[in-house]
């Protein structure tokens, strides 16, 4: 019962559309530092909910990756080949939402040794805050072409299953 809820698509899509609610709240934070805050320090806030976006992102990215194990559960005498196609698809994107992850920590952490280096300055914050925001809004833009595929593609394997 547990493997057939989580291989849902609609629990792919509750999913997603959960860490694109929380990425959404990342990038307000982001927006509201570059237009009021320039002027100021870097704001922990926004550093610490980053880092747990990444988090986020790269778990969901290895259950993308991984979910054939899970599909084996609900699927004991083999995959139907239209399961197996969408799943092909899904450890494809599971492994870009992990690149993504880490990129996105790299370049965190990049900013953050920048900061602890003492090059702390109105620009280099302004960099890391805009690079972190584009990264956030082009993750956001995939996680929402997700959804729309997964919600395209469910009545498909509905038939074919």
């Amino acid at each position: 019962m547990i493997y057939r809820l989580f291989g849902n698509h609609f629990a792919l899509v509750f999913v997603t559309l959960g860490i694109m609610v929380v990425g959404a709240g990342a990038m307000t934070e982001q927006i509201t530092f570059l237009a009021a805050h320039l002027d100021t320090n870097f704001i922990p806030s926004e550093v610490q909910m980053e880092g747990n976006i990444v988090i986020l992102l790269a778990c969901f990215g290895v259950f993308l990756e991984h979910r054939r194990y899970l599909l084996a559960k609900i699927y004991p005498n083999g995959l139907p080949d239209s399961v197996e196609q969408f799943d092909e698809s899904s450890h494809h994107i599971g492994v870009m939402f992990i690149l993504i992850a880490i990129i996105t920590e790299f370049l965190d952490l990049f900013f953050l040794a920048l900061n602890s280096w003492g090059v702390v300055s109105t620009r280099v914050q302004f960099a890391e805050i805009a690079t972190l925001f584009a990264i956030n809004a082009a993750t956001f833009v995939c996680l929402a072409i997700f959804v729309l595929w997964v919600l395209k593609e469910r009545p498909r394997q509905t038939v074919a299953a």
